[in-house]
Order: structure tokens, then sequence, then C-alpha cells
């Protein structure tokens, strides 16, 4: 079935759910047919109302580089999206240069996208990809404006790994302040299937030269950095997630209760951990409701125009 919508022409139901198993083998680390998906997938977010500006030096080190993707149309100056991806914080899979369709997805939302590499396993082990996350944040305050972005209206997102590092910026203000930031430039933070707690892992040993020793274990877990006064949190999963279950999800949200901490928690069914992320990309995001719910909660998040204290828990 073909269909007109947006101006773009789109296949629906079969065809789109097979272009996102093509995009989510490419994600996972499959080579091949995943990677020429992926590759179209951007090619054809290549159409979208933005602006690109590649490999943008954040830091000192090759690795510490950024994209931004400016939307053409919108208000200005527009809030800011720092995006960082997943991968199980470890090399040897894809960094930021896949991720277009992300950056598509939200500058057709009127959202200014970030999107950071950081080092990572070998090349640093916890929390030197945390620290990068930090750098990249400064830089984002400092230089946006210049790109049409709102050095005040800054969130951070993440999938997977790339959750746990944007979770872990906002709850510990540790490494904003180290960095040279302010933690209050965050807006709020948008976790994808994020592993809020996931050590100690009798099952994960290869875990433990990035995060070990364990005497170490709880300063890498953001469940343990929940505290009053944080920015407000979306938090996304996806009912058929088996990488992260969804049993984490629950326990972050009984801890930001007992809190009494500022977040929206959703699920979607049919789903899993990847399928999450790929809903993102075009077609697939005119079947799901995953961008569509992101863009309201940071459009809501906007409007109050109220510091991460003074929101009430939706």
């Amino acid at each position: 079935m073909v269909s007109e919508m947006d101006g773009k022409r789109w296949i629906g139901g079969k065809a789109a759910g097979c272009l996102l198993a093509c995009i989510l083998a490419a994600v996972s680390g499959c080579q091949s047919v995943g990677m020429l998906a992926i590759d179209l997938t951007n090619t054809m977010a290549l159409l979208g109302p933005f602006h690109e500006h590649r490999n943008i030096a954040y830091g000192p080190d090759p690795v510490q580089k950024l994209d931004l993707y400016v939307p053409e149309d919108g208000a200005k100056p527009a809030p800011v999206v720092v995006f960082f991806f997943g991968g199980n914080w470890t090399q040897g899979y894809p960094d930021k240069s896949i991720y277009r369709f992300v950056g598509d997805a939200l500058t057709s939302k009127g959202l200014l996208v970030v999107a950071v590499n950081y080092r990572r396993y070998p090349m640093v082990k916890s929390p030197a990809f945390v620290r990068d996350g930090a750098r990249a944040v400064v830089w984002v305050h400092r230089h946006i404006a210049a790109y049409g972005g709102d050095p005040d209206r800054i969130f951070l997102m993440g999938h997977s790994a790339g959750a746990q590092i944007a979770t872990m910026l906002a709850l510990n203000n540790d490494y904003l302040l180290l960095a040279g930031g302010n933690p209050h430039w965050i807006r709020g933070v948008i976790a994808m299937a994020g592993p809020f707690e996931f050590l100690p892992n009798p099952q994960m040993p290869w875990l433990d030269p990035i995060f070990g020793p364990p005497s170490q274990y709880a300063y890498s877990q953001p469940i343990n950095f929940v505290h009053p006064y944080e920015p407000p949190l979306l938090i996304l999963n996806g009912a058929d997630d088996t990488t992260v279950p969804l049993k984490v999800a629950h326990l972050m949200e009984k801890r930001l209760q007992q809190e009494d901490c500022p977040y929206q928690a959703k699920v979607y069914p049919g789903l899993d951990h990847l399928m999450l992320l790929g809903a993102l990309a075009f077609p697939v995001r005119l079947n799901q409701p995953v961008l569509g719910d992101i863009a309201a909660w940071v459009r809501q998040q906007d409007q109050t125009g109220l510091a991460p204290a003074e929101v009430s828990r939706q």
C-alpha cells in the first residue's frame, strides 16, 4: 500500500516492518543487509527539512565529535535535544554516524538535535563516557545559540547505554559541575530503554572491566542518584524488551515516587529493545506513537518555564 503523508511517499504495514527489521539489524551490530537499510533510511532522512553540521569537536580527543541537525522551519531559538546512542558502552558498535534518522525525526518536530560521539571501552572505562557527555553539554550551552538553538532549553536523550549516560548527567550534579557546567541547564531527560540499575549482574561478567571493581558499581547506577530536585524524566520502554527488562523501569519509577520527582513513563506494545529506537525512523514512525510522545512531552516541559524543583510529578 502506498500513501501520501506530509509531502513524502511512504510504504505502510508489512513493508515498513521489513525496513525496521533491517534498520535494527544494523543498529545491533549486524553489517550487510542491515547497513544497506541504514544507508537507505539515512538517505531518505536527507530529504527532511534540516541543516546538518557534522564532526564538530567538543574536546581534544579525535572521538570527541558531535553532529548538529538544525530544523529549517519553526520557532527560533529552538529547544535542543542532546542525543547519546547506545551499544553496551563498548567499541565495535556503530557510532553517531548512523543516527541521522534520529536527527531527521526530532527536527521534524522543531527540535535542534545534537548527536554525540563519546569514548568507549576498551579506550576508556566508566565514568569516562559520562564525563565526555558532560563536556559535550558544556559545548552545547556555550555554542548552540550560533546555530539557532536555545542554551536555556537543553534536553538530554539516550537509548540503552546512552540513556545511562543521559540520566547520570542529570542525576549526579558532579559531572556537569566538574566540566564547568551547571545542572540547571537541563530541562528534562528522555530515557529510552534505560539501564537505571544493572550491577551487579553475574550473567554479564563482561561489564566488570568497564564498571568494576565491584566496590565501584554503585557509582554507575542512575537509580542511586535520584534526588528531589532533578529535571523531569520521560521513561520509554518496549513491552517486549529482554535486554533491559521492564522491571528496571518499574524500580526507577518507584524510586522517583519515593523522592516525589517529576516523571512520565510509557510502555509500547510490540516493541523490543532496538525497535523502540527504530520506531523513530521514516517511514516506520508514521505507524508508531513514539516520536509524537517525545515531542509532546518536550513541548509540555518547555511550556512550563519552571525549574525542575517547581514541576509537580505528572
